[in-house]
């Protein structure tokens, strides 16, 4: 038997529950054993494999983004009817036993009632083509709105029997509609042995006398650490290879004993889908837990050191939790972590992710950890998904790093409360970062996509300092201070800001825009230089320009203010190469301010259009490369307004007590010089 019901010898009548039967659990899983004669048991991508009218849908049992579930819809038109939907045949093996099960999902908003479950007939002729001798179903699923787990274990193979027609059913009650079901994870198999730990007070993996078999479980076993009267700790202290493996029993027991599988080296495999019941706890401190069976964690997993391998997935319920901790480094290769729970990552030690490893997050993730996610080898880079609906919040002191090639990708919600996250890797994002007073986020390196659904905002500070970030569609940062040190801005489409941006260095590119919106502030300062290629830069806010590092434009990349700017820095604005000039465009209303001291140069091809209001308080305003101005211009006592180069269309008033000069190009006046 599975799960919570005990082997002949041991308690069964303590749950009520008899031997051989079938069982429909509200539980998240059911751990099956390895051998399973199904192809395409669990839907990766799509139904090969299977016959009949079932479609692939996205949604999986275990919230896996990068998996699927078969779909299947009943229309017959006359009531209480039952439609196979998919079927698969298997041949036999020999066995005198089979195990049949999987998951089954009604989703909820339907106007017709019914059921799914999952049915075998046993064959007399090889490949499902001779006759039915009989045939026995797993428990019938009716709950709405959630993947439940139905099994039987232990079928007897019926005398003459060759092969084996698996079979998905949906019913309907109603005679009109049609109605759905999904299904995931399905098994059939032959049965395995189970062994049960017997021993109250804990002890060796290695010691025969703690198992009821009187043998230490072999590759061919599945494995309950389940003895439920005391709380104990099972140390794992040789390499292990199983069939399944479940520790802990269910919260349905009447009991409060914990049940602890302790892992400081060694390697366990698993072969099929394995559990940690609700009152389980998998302690990973060392060794390599690994294989091709799924993990389902109900309880708690405690990850402190050593290493997740294998092709299967660790799938965290909404009732578990997964606690990575410590000082020593974890590695996850190859491996998916599957978190529709609760987890955290705390403590200085880092985890190293290789060969395509991925961490999903659907439930609620907090990390604290002073540590590095880290792509330290080998195959497809490692990657961190927070997926939609969930929640990534970075949380305490120190810093939080995606870095050297760990992607970071955010589908939910991300917010940092305490110290720094670092996404240094790249990735994409489809919904928000918030960023609280006193925290930091950075994009330090790679590419970062902001995608439709993006949004930066918060009390604290977000830095572009390193990364390309590519705009990719409209994006709002309402953050109240942005800082742009270093990398690109760039993309198709705009970045608007409603808070605070700081340019102190990088590269504005693209085709899209960079837009200060009224009430908003631009600060570009410092003495590195900045560039702006191709993009539109709109101010509506105020702006201010101070420093001494350069602005060098090309590709046609324009700044128009609308709002106002000032400009102190002893700096120019330069066209240093490429395709169209750069332009300067202070728009009808907008006011442009030269004050303090030294000189602010529009330069080298770099046009400067007023249509607006040009003063110089202080310092020196040099347009040297014309441009077009119907707005007016004035300078202040001290002040120097320079037209020293290109061709100056003047429309406007020129007044003020200031120094005017005009020591180069040509300056058509057609306004007022007073």
């Amino acid at each position: 038997m599975r799960s919570i019901v005990r082997s002949a010898n041991r308690r069964s009548d303590t749950l009520g529950f008899p031997l051989k039967c079938l069982l429909v659990y509200t539980l998240l899983a059911i751990p099956a054993a390895g051998g399973n004669l199904l192809f395409n048991p669990g839907f990766n991508t799509d139904v090969s494999g299977w016959n009949g009218a079932g479609s692939w849908v996205t949604s999986d049992a275990n919230a896996d983004p990068s998996s699927g579930s078969l779909s299947g819809t009943n229309i017959a038109t006359f009531p209480d009817s039952s439609t196979e939907v998919a079927w698969q045949c298997v041949e036999l093996t020999g066995a005198s036993a089979y195990d049949l099960g999987g998951k089954i999902f009604i989703p909820a908003g339907q106007t017709e009632t019914g059921t799914a479950f999952v049915n075998v007939s046993w064959n007399n002729a090889a490949g499902c083509a001779g006759d039915l001798i009989s045939d026995v179903s797993a428990g019938t699923v009716s709950a709405i709105g959630s993947w439940r787990a139905t099994s039987v274990f232990d079928l007897s193979t019926p005398t003459g029997a060759l092969s084996a027609r698996v079979r998905l059913f949906v019913t309907k009650n109603e005679s009109t509609g049609t109605f759905t079901a999904q299904a995931d994870e399905l098994f059939f198999r032959p049965s395995s042995p189970d062994v049960h730990w017997i021993n109250a007070a804990g002890g060796l993996w290695s010691n025969p006398s703690n198992w009821s078999s009187g043998a230490v479980p072999t590759s061919t076993d599945d494995v309950f650490i389940d003895e439920w009267t005391s709380s104990y700790t099972v140390t794992l202290d040789v390499n292990a290879t199983v069939m399944s493996l479940t520790v802990g029993v269910s919260a349905m027991v009447d009991t409060v004993a914990i049940q602890t599988l302790q892992m400081s080296g060694n390697t366990l495999t698993v072969n099929g889908p394995s559990l940690v019941d609700a009152r389980g706890v998998f302690n990973l401190a060392g060794g390599t837990f690994t294989g091709p069976g799924n993990l389902m964690v109900v309880g708690t997993l405690e990850w402190s050191g050593g290493t997740m391998s294998g092709t299967g997935a660790t799938n965290v319920a909404s009732t578990g939790d997964l606690n990575i901790s410590g000082v020593s480094s974890k590695t996850l290769t190859t491996r998916r972590i599957n978190n529709s729970g609760s987890a955290s990552w705390s403590g200085t030690g880092w985890i190293y992710g290789s060969a395509g490893a991925v961490i999903n997050n659907s439930g609620t993730f907090d990390a604290s950890a002073d540590a590095s996610f880290y792509y330290n080898c080998c195959s497809s880079p490692p990657a961190f998904n927070n997926l939609t609906g969930a929640t990534f919040t970075r949380s305490g002191t120190g810093t939080t790093q995606f870095y050297n090639g760990a992607l970071f990708n955010n589908g939910g919600a991300v917010s940092v409360t305490g110290g720094t996250l670092a996404i240094n890797s790249g990735g994409a994002a489809t919904n928000g970062f918030t960023v609280a007073a006193g925290a930091s986020l950075s994009f330090g390196a790679s590419t970062y996509v902001l995608n439709a659904g993006s949004s930066l905002g918060g009390a604290g500070t977000i830095t572009f300092g390193g990364a390309t970030v590519d705009v990719a569609a409209a994006v709002t940062s309402s953050a109240a201070q942005l800082v742009f040190s270093s990398g690109t801005l760039t993309g198709v489409a705009s970045l608007t800001v409603t808070g605070a941006l700081a340019w102190t260095g990088g590269t504005m590119s693209g085709a899209g825009s960079t837009d200060i919106a009224t009430g908003a502030t631009l600060a570009i300062s410092g003495t590195g230089a900045k560039y702006l290629a191709g993009r539109t830069l709109n101010i509506a806010g105020s702006a201010g320009w101070s420093g001494t590092g350069w602005i060098y434009g090309s590709a046609g990349g324009v700044v128009n203010n609308s709002g106002s700017f000032d400009a102190s820095a002893d700096a120019s604005f330069y066209y240093n190469c490429c395709n169209t000039a750069p332009t300067f465009n202070n728009l009808a209303g907008a006011t442009f301010t030269r004050s303090g001291t030294g000189t602010t140069r529009f330069y080298n091809g770099t046009f400067f259009n007023n249509a607006g209001t040009v003063s110089v308080t202080g310092g020196t305003l040099s347009i040297d490369s014309g441009g077009t101005s119907p707005g007016s211009f004035s300078a202040a006592a001290g002040a120097t307004l320079n037209f020293g180069g290109g061709t100056h269309d003047l429309g406007g008033a020129i007044t003020g007590a200031g120094t005017i000069g005009f020591s180069a190009g040509t300056s058509t006046i057609s306004g007022s010089f007073d």
